[in-house]
């Protein structure tokens, strides 16, 4: 599994939690606004674009992947409480 797929039947999906796959792509989450946490741990992610219309998101947890920059913006995500991005290869 390269990309997020397989949701549509799915609407109301609160949490979901793909960690430690070969997903390299945060694509297929965009039709799910109730998501409030998702963990793509370990995984192989190198971009955060995606998440623009996750408004309810709480928590997003992309530790252990290939984010080279933390500059990458992050769309507004109003309720988002928890961040998780070490263990990705983030220079200072």
């Amino acid at each position: 599994m390269t990309r997020v797929s397989g949701l549509a039947g799915l609407p109301n999906l609160q949490v979901l939690d793909l960690h430690s796959n070969q997903v390299s792509s945060l694509a297929g989450l965009e039709n799910h606004a109730n998501l409030r946490v998702v963990n793509l741990a370990g995984n192989r992610i190198s971009c955060i674009q995606g998440l623009e219309n996750l408004p309810r998101l709480v928590e997003l947890n992309l530790r252990r992947n290939k984010i080279k920059s933390s500059e990458t913006p992050l769309p507004s995500l109003p309720l988002l409480q928890r961040l998780y991005l070490s263990h990705n290869l983030i220079r200072r």
